[in-house]
């Protein structure tokens, strides 16, 4: 139980993880190969988990697809007021374009859960991070599930940073 609360509420998971590191600093960061939960659960949210993780265009879609589907709950809640009786009340359809960013929320976010971890890997390797342990199994693996070039894999010497 304990360890679900802290996938729950802080991401931390005993799931499989490869570290990564910024040369030019020595930043060390680990980042999940399998499932994202986080994004799973909470990107509905506004997309608040993919802002904090630089995936900015899909933080933008979950966003506007959180505000549209608000906008027409609204507009759903308007139309219940107006009505005089009970009867009334339970003549009022389903809206289909609230059913379909309802689909769209929830497909979004089980891609999400499935390949988060591997597009925030690509945007941190654009900017210069690299495998700890290129060599390791981890790292071939998550060369691998992430669709990554075997050029990630060979190991940098301190000669080939400074070019």
């Amino acid at each position: 139980m304990k360890d679900l609360l802290k996938l729950i509420f802080f991401g931390i998971s005993k799931g499989e993880s490869v570290e990564l590191v910024l040369p030019e600093t020595q930043d060390v960061l680990h980042v999940k190969i399998g499932f994202n939960t986080v994004f799973f659960l909470f990107a509905g949210l506004g997309g608040l988990p993919l802002f904090f993780k630089g995936l900015w265009k899909w933080g933008l879609v979950m966003f506007a697809l959180t505000a549209y589907g608000q906008y027409l709950q609204v507009c759903l809640m308007r139309r219940m007021a107006d009505t005089m009786t009970y009867a009334d009340l339970f003549n009022i359809t389903d809206n289909p374009q609230e059913t379909a960013v309802n689909v769209l929320m929830i497909l979004f976010s089980i891609l999400l859960g499935v390949k988060g971890n591997g597009w925030v890997a690509q945007n941190l390797f654009k900017k210069g991070w690299r495998f700890a342990h290129p060599e390791s199994k981890q790292a071939v693996r998550a060369c691998r599930k992430w669709h990554l070039p075997r050029t990630y894999l060979k190991r940098r010497d301190a000669a080939d940073l400074s070019l």
